[in-house]
Formats: structure tokens, sequence, C-alpha cells
């Protein structure tokens, strides 16, 4: 089919529509100020070793919406600490425990309501209990360690698709274990064995949390030169494998529908011409509509 083309300018071409840009609904500045001020004290008795540390911290945090000019305040003078015992047995053994609280500013957005309103996220507060066991084997430099935790965690952010704002957990709580070697094998030669297992759920529903993994597992290697003109260099690598996460799919009936061209109407997507006046077009995709049934065990 044979078209007529207009004349277009090759240094000033102007082709498509116009358009008005649409106006940005929101932007955010937001302004931190964070001061700590931390003691710490360790007692040692015997076998026996006592440490204690607290914390307080002044937070001042200000959201600016450079759109609308509006600003959110937030603030929290938290006060943490932490305190572990641990007893060293001559043969290598040295079991240990330890409590700790936590307090971690967070800078992302917000929204309970679907992206209607959006707030300066909450800082996240935590509790984790850990326990576990040391054990250097005697006349040999290889450290082994196996950890056993439970941790507690408020106001955990989920992103929500890319939509530009996430969703606060009321509570999280993870529990796992932890296993690592740690040998230096020669003089400058080291190598470092994990793994661990753990598990991720919201205290509401009891369903683990989205994106949350199970556990990994790593080995890594670093050797550092004391001699020589490369004295004092280290070069190290090694592998790590990460188990599946939890991505918060459905299980059940799936029923997904869509429609493209609603309106049924004709039109052109491109056209193009040859050398000489033959030309060509092509029309767009006419009314389409797909629907998908799935079943997920």
């Amino acid at each position: 089919m044979a078209v007529c083309v207009s004349a277009i300018n090759l240094l000033s071409p102007v082709y498509g529509i116009n358009f008005t840009r649409p106006k940005a609904s929101a932007a955010y500045d937001i302004q931190s100020h964070q001061i700590g001020l931390y003691a710490q004290d360790q007692i040692s008795y015997g076998g026996f070793h006592f440490t204690g540390s607290i914390r307080n911290d002044w937070y001042r945090s200000t959201q600016i919406n450079t759109i609308s000019g509006k600003t959110t305040p937030q603030s929290s003078e938290p006060i943490t600490w932490r305190a572990a015992g641990l007893y060293h047995f001559k043969f290598g053994l040295a079991p240990y425990v330890s409590y700790s609280t936590s307090f971690q500013p967070q800078s992302g957005i917000v929204s309970d309501d679907g992206g209607k309103t959006t707030r300066q996220a909450n800082p996240t507060r935590g509790k984790q209990l850990e326990g576990g066991l040391k054990y250097q084997i005697p006349g040999l430099p290889i450290l082994l360690t196996a950890t056993g935790f439970h941790i507690e965690q408020t106001n955990v952010l989920t992103a929500v698709g890319n939509l530009g704002y996430s969703t606060e957990s009321a509570k999280v709580h993870s529990d796992g274990f932890e296993f690592e070697a740690h040998a230096d094998l020669t003089e400058g030669l080291s190598i470092i064995a994990a793994v661990s297992r753990q598990k991720i759920r919201s205290s509401s529903t009891n369903l683990p949390l989205a994106g949350s993994g199970k556990g990994n597992a790593s080995l890594f290697t670093a050797y550092t030169f004391h001699h020589g003109p490369l004295q004092g260099l280290g070069v190290g690598g090694g592998f790590r494998y990460v188990d599946q996460t939890y991505g918060g799919n459905y299980r059940g009936l799936n029923i997904r529908a869509s429609m493209r061209n609603l309106a049924g109407t004709r039109y052109v997507t491109n056209c193009m011409t040859s050398g000489t006046s033959a030309g060509w077009c092509w029309y767009g995709e006419r009314r389409t509509g797909q629907v998908t049934v799935g079943y997920s065990w």
C-alpha cells in the first residue's frame, strides 16, 4: 500500500505527538542526625569471662516532601545494652551465652494504605539471644564454633514491587544455627568454612518474610605475605552458596485475565518506504484477550 509521507527536517526533526509532562507526585528529602554514647566493661575470674555494655542514642530526623512542602519530624532516645558470659575450659572448650538489644534508624518510605499516603519508616528495634560452643583444638591452630540464635525484630521493611514504597512488619522472629571452622594451615595461609540455617517468619501471620533465605554455606581462603617485597600484602578468594528464598507466591487457584486494544481501534503502528515511491504500513494488534488459569500446590 502506497502512502504519502510529509517532509521532515533532518537537522531538526519533529515527529510524534505533543504531550504534557506529568508532575511529580512526591519527592522526599530526609535529614537525619544521630549521636551515641557507649560504655563497656569486661570482668574475668578464673575461667569465667563476663562482658557488659550499654549505649544511649539521641536520634532526630525530618522528612521533607519537596513537592508539597510538608515536613514530618521523628525523634527517639533509645537505650540498648548487651550482656555476655563465657567459661573457658583448659582443654579448649568454651561454652558461651549472650543477650543484646538493638536500635537502627531506617531511611525508607512506608505506606499503610496501599500508596495513598506515605511516611518515613520507623527505626527498627530488636533483641537477640545467642548461645553456643567454641572449641580450640589443643596443639592445632583450628577453632570450631557452633551457635544457635533467636532474634526478634520490629518495623522490618518489605518493598512493594517497584512502587517506590515499603510496608512495615509489626514483628519478625528468626531462629537458626551457624557452624564455622577457622584454620591456619601454614604461616600466612588460613581457611574459613561456614554453614548456616535459619527460619525467618512474621509473628502475626507465621509465614516466611518475603525475600528471606533459608541459609547459606561459604568457603574462603586468604594468604598474607610475611617476607620479601610483597610483605604485608594479602590475597584471598572463595565461594558462597545461597539457599532458595521465599518469594511470597500464592498457593492454590490463580486466575489472571488481560485485554489489549479494548476499544478495537484500527491503527497503524509503523510505516516505511524504499528508495522508490513504494511504501508499506502495518496495522497494530486488534482486540486481544487472554485468560490464564493455574493451580499451585
